[in-house]
């Protein structure tokens, strides 16, 4: 996601480019945000994509499963199997697909 404005893309363009169904979203993220710019090196700077993103999983989303888990839902070492992070899975619902 951290290269979508390199290429000249919007989240949206490329979630309907790449006709994207399902988006699974976890905890981490946020903590990577938060923390920015500790863990840019796992995800690029994420200041490009998180309010996007955010904006786009309001208005375009449904929520249709949260689960926890503390390995699946971190990649940070120090972090897994330490929290019990929580996964979101989103359907994409209302997104103009482009012929």
């Amino acid at each position: 996601l951290a290269e979508l404005d390199d290429a000249g893309m919007t989240l949206e363009q490329y979630i309907q480019q790449n006709q994207v169904e399902y988006i699974i979203y976890t905890e981490e993220l946020d903590v990577i945000y938060n923390n920015r710019p500790v863990w840019n090196i796992m995800y690029g700077n994420p200041t490009v994509f998180y309010i996007q993103l955010q904006d786009f999983l309001q208005q375009h989303c449904e929520p249709v499963s949260e689960f926890s888990s503390p390995g699946y839902g971190t990649r940070i070492a120090m972090h897994r199997f330490v929290n019990d992070w929580q996964v979101m899975v989103y359907r994409v619902v209302q997104v103009e697909r482009q012929q």
